[in-house]
Protein backbone atom coordinates (compact mmCIF):
# COMPACT_ATOMS: atom_id res chain seq x y z
CA UNK A 1 0.00 0.00 0.00
CA UNK A 2 0.84 3.17 -0.87
CA UNK A 3 2.20 5.28 2.32
CA UNK A 4 1.82 8.44 1.28
CA UNK A 5 -2.25 7.54 0.32
CA UNK A 6 -2.50 5.88 4.06
CA UNK A 7 -1.30 9.29 5.63
CA UNK A 8 -3.61 11.39 3.59
CA UNK A 9 -6.18 8.88 4.54
CA UNK A 10 -5.66 9.13 8.44
CA UNK A 11 -5.22 12.64 7.97
CA UNK A 12 -8.78 12.96 6.39
CA UNK A 13 -10.44 10.44 8.91
CA UNK A 14 -8.40 12.57 11.38
CA UNK A 15 -10.53 16.03 10.37
CA UNK A 16 -13.45 14.80 9.75
CA UNK A 17 -13.57 13.22 13.63
CA UNK A 18 -12.39 16.65 14.89
CA UNK A 19 -14.97 18.44 13.18
CA UNK A 20 -17.64 16.27 14.11
CA UNK A 21 -16.31 16.57 17.56
CA UNK A 22 -16.56 20.43 17.46
CA UNK A 23 -20.09 20.21 15.90
CA UNK A 24 -21.62 18.04 18.75
CA UNK A 25 -19.84 20.10 21.64
CA UNK A 26 -21.31 23.17 19.68
CA UNK A 27 -24.55 21.97 19.66
CA UNK A 28 -24.42 21.89 23.55
CA UNK A 29 -24.75 26.21 22.73
CA UNK A 30 -28.84 25.34 22.51
CA UNK A 31 -29.28 23.49 25.69
CA UNK A 32 -26.98 26.89 27.40
CA UNK A 33 -29.40 28.95 25.77
CA UNK A 34 -32.17 27.60 27.37
CA UNK A 35 -30.80 27.33 30.91
CA UNK A 36 -30.37 31.16 30.16
CA UNK A 37 -33.99 31.57 29.44
CA UNK A 38 -34.92 29.81 32.50
CA UNK A 39 -32.93 32.69 34.51
CA UNK A 40 -34.72 35.31 32.34
CA UNK A 41 -33.15 36.24 29.62
CA UNK A 42 -34.81 37.13 26.65
CA UNK A 43 -36.25 35.15 23.65
CA UNK A 44 -34.87 37.31 21.11
CA UNK A 45 -31.37 37.55 22.38
CA UNK A 46 -31.51 34.05 22.62
CA UNK A 47 -32.29 33.62 18.93
CA UNK A 48 -30.23 35.60 18.21
CA UNK A 49 -27.13 34.47 19.48
CA UNK A 50 -28.02 30.73 18.04
CA UNK A 51 -28.13 32.37 14.71
CA UNK A 52 -24.89 34.43 14.84
CA UNK A 53 -22.85 31.51 16.24
CA UNK A 54 -24.49 28.96 13.80
CA UNK A 55 -23.40 31.39 10.64
CA UNK A 56 -19.97 31.34 12.40
CA UNK A 57 -19.46 27.57 12.60
CA UNK A 58 -20.98 26.68 9.04
CA UNK A 59 -18.57 29.55 7.70
CA UNK A 60 -15.33 28.42 9.51
CA UNK A 61 -16.24 24.34 8.85
CA UNK A 62 -16.62 25.24 4.98
CA UNK A 63 -13.21 27.32 5.40
CA UNK A 64 -11.29 24.28 7.33
CA UNK A 65 -13.02 21.73 4.85
CA UNK A 66 -12.31 23.88 1.89
CA UNK A 67 -8.79 23.93 2.66
CA UNK A 68 -7.95 20.12 2.91
CA UNK A 69 -7.84 18.05 -0.68
CA UNK A 70 -11.13 16.31 -0.62
CA UNK A 71 -13.70 16.25 -3.42
CA UNK A 72 -16.73 18.23 -3.39
CA UNK A 73 -18.75 14.47 -1.92
CA UNK A 74 -16.90 15.46 1.21
CA UNK A 75 -17.87 18.89 1.31
CA UNK A 76 -21.48 17.67 0.82
CA UNK A 77 -21.48 15.69 3.93
CA UNK A 78 -19.68 18.21 5.83
CA UNK A 79 -22.63 20.60 4.85
CA UNK A 80 -25.33 18.07 5.56
CA UNK A 81 -23.76 16.90 9.01
CA UNK A 82 -23.75 20.43 9.85
CA UNK A 83 -27.15 21.35 8.45
CA UNK A 84 -28.43 17.84 10.76
CA UNK A 85 -27.06 19.51 13.79
CA UNK A 86 -28.40 23.12 13.19
CA UNK A 87 -31.86 22.09 12.39
CA UNK A 88 -31.68 19.99 15.91
CA UNK A 89 -30.82 23.23 17.92
CA UNK A 90 -33.41 25.13 16.01
CA UNK A 91 -36.24 22.94 16.96
CA UNK A 92 -35.09 21.87 20.44
CA UNK A 93 -34.52 26.12 21.00
CA UNK A 94 -37.90 27.20 19.46
CA UNK A 95 -39.94 23.89 20.57
CA UNK A 96 -38.77 25.32 24.46
CA UNK A 97 -39.37 28.10 24.04
CA UNK A 98 -43.03 27.97 23.11
CA UNK A 99 -43.25 25.77 25.92
CA UNK A 100 -41.52 28.41 28.05
CA UNK A 101 -44.44 31.02 26.74
CA UNK A 102 -46.99 28.47 27.94
CA UNK A 103 -45.91 27.38 31.02
CA UNK A 104 -45.85 31.34 31.87
CA UNK A 105 -49.56 31.17 30.60
CA UNK A 106 -49.91 28.57 32.76
CA UNK A 107 -48.31 29.60 36.01
CA UNK A 108 -50.61 32.95 36.10
CA UNK A 109 -53.86 30.58 35.75
CA UNK A 110 -52.36 28.59 38.73
CA UNK A 111 -51.39 25.40 36.77
CA UNK A 112 -48.62 23.29 37.45
CA UNK A 113 -46.13 21.54 34.96
CA UNK A 114 -45.91 18.08 34.84
CA UNK A 115 -43.15 15.59 35.58
CA UNK A 116 -42.23 15.16 32.12
CA UNK A 117 -42.68 19.07 30.65
CA UNK A 118 -41.40 22.09 30.42
CA UNK A 119 -39.13 23.06 32.54
CA UNK A 120 -38.49 19.81 34.07
CA UNK A 121 -37.26 18.51 30.65
CA UNK A 122 -34.43 20.82 30.66
CA UNK A 123 -31.85 18.53 31.42
CA UNK A 124 -28.42 17.42 30.26
CA UNK A 125 -29.83 14.00 29.80
CA UNK A 126 -32.92 14.86 28.34
CA UNK A 127 -30.62 17.26 25.12
CA UNK A 128 -27.98 13.86 25.03
CA UNK A 129 -31.53 11.56 24.16
CA UNK A 130 -33.02 14.07 21.41
CA UNK A 131 -29.42 14.58 19.96
CA UNK A 132 -29.11 10.70 19.64
CA UNK A 133 -32.66 10.25 18.18
CA UNK A 134 -32.98 10.21 14.21
CA UNK A 135 -35.82 13.23 14.55
CA UNK A 136 -35.23 16.95 13.87
CA UNK A 137 -38.60 17.53 15.43
CA UNK A 138 -38.03 18.36 19.36
CA UNK A 139 -40.04 16.65 21.91
CA UNK A 140 -39.92 17.05 26.01
CA UNK A 141 -39.91 12.73 25.84
CA UNK A 142 -39.76 9.87 23.47
CA UNK A 143 -41.16 6.80 23.67
CA UNK A 144 -38.71 4.15 24.26
CA UNK A 145 -38.26 0.45 23.17
CA UNK A 146 -38.57 -1.93 26.33
CA UNK A 147 -35.19 -4.02 24.94
CA UNK A 148 -32.96 -1.01 25.77
CA UNK A 149 -29.78 -0.56 24.11
CA UNK A 150 -28.73 -3.11 21.25
CA UNK A 151 -25.07 -3.75 20.80
CA UNK A 152 -25.43 -5.60 17.93
CA UNK A 153 -27.81 -3.87 16.19
CA UNK A 154 -25.66 -0.21 17.00
CA UNK A 155 -22.39 -1.99 15.23
CA UNK A 156 -24.48 -3.26 12.19
CA UNK A 157 -25.63 -0.01 11.59
CA UNK A 158 -22.21 1.78 12.74
CA UNK A 159 -20.78 -0.53 9.95
CA UNK A 160 -23.25 -0.22 7.34
CA UNK A 161 -22.48 3.68 7.24
CA UNK A 162 -18.65 3.47 7.58
CA UNK A 163 -18.17 1.30 4.66
CA UNK A 164 -19.47 3.47 2.04
CA UNK A 165 -17.98 6.67 3.47
CA UNK A 166 -14.17 4.45 3.30
CA UNK A 167 -14.60 3.66 -0.29
CA UNK A 168 -15.84 7.21 -0.84
CA UNK A 169 -12.31 8.29 0.36
CA UNK A 170 -10.62 5.06 -0.60
CA UNK A 171 -11.54 5.92 -4.26
CA UNK A 172 -12.10 9.39 -4.98
CA UNK A 173 -9.83 11.90 -6.92
CA UNK A 174 -7.67 14.97 -5.39
CA UNK A 175 -9.95 18.12 -6.55
CA UNK A 176 -7.52 20.17 -7.07
CA UNK A 177 -5.29 17.19 -9.12
CA UNK A 178 -7.78 15.60 -11.16
CA UNK A 179 -5.30 13.51 -12.97
CA UNK A 180 -4.23 11.68 -9.83
CA UNK A 181 -6.43 9.52 -7.94
CA UNK A 182 -5.88 8.04 -4.08
CA UNK A 183 -6.47 4.63 -5.64
CA UNK A 184 -3.30 2.55 -4.27
CA UNK A 185 -0.91 2.69 -7.29
CA UNK A 186 -1.19 -0.75 -8.09
CA UNK A 187 -5.10 -0.06 -8.72
CA UNK A 188 -4.07 2.96 -10.86
CA UNK A 189 -1.67 0.46 -13.00
CA UNK A 190 -4.69 -1.93 -13.49
CA UNK A 191 -6.70 0.95 -14.70
CA UNK A 192 -4.28 2.20 -17.28
CA UNK A 193 -3.70 -1.62 -18.43
CA UNK A 194 -7.45 -1.91 -19.28
CA UNK A 195 -7.26 1.42 -21.86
Amino acid sequence: MDHHYLFSMIETIGLLAILWVVTILYSFLAFILQLLLLKGCSTDIIISLQHITQSIMFIFSMITVWRTNWVYSHYLVVGLVLCVIFFKMHSYTVSNIEYHMAYTENLKKGIKPGKEEYPHNITLTNFIVYLAMPTFIYKSSYPRSHTGFRPVYFITKFLIALFPCTCLLYTSPSPRDLSTSRMPSSACKKKKKKK
